[in-house]
């Protein structure tokens, strides 16, 4: 958990697809440990943060560019994780 929270110290701005996976398991592990507010925070951030760069790919790139797998994934966990909030 303190690699991930030096990682998100040093994320640039905007966010990268990274930010998405960091956010996610961030959420998740306070979730693991029972640590409810501070999972919301992280996971509603990841879930956030994927919505922000699908509209800015969608924008700027061809239609039907997205996120990145392992970004997707991350969003998709990050979902599953709220839902148990």
């Amino acid at each position: 958990m303190e690699l991930l929270r030096h990682s998100e110290a040093r994320m640039p701005s905007p966010p990268c697809h990274y930010a998405v996976t960091n956010r996610s398991m961030l959420g998740r592990l306070h979730l693991r440990k029972g640590q409810k507010g501070e999972a919301r925070v992280w996971l509603d951030k990841a879930l956030d943060t994927a919505l922000e760069l699908d509209k800015a790919l969608e924008l700027l790139a061809a239609p039907g560019t997205a996120l990145d797998r392992s970004a997707r994934e991350a969003a998709d966990e990050a979902r599953k994780a709220r839902a148990k909030l």
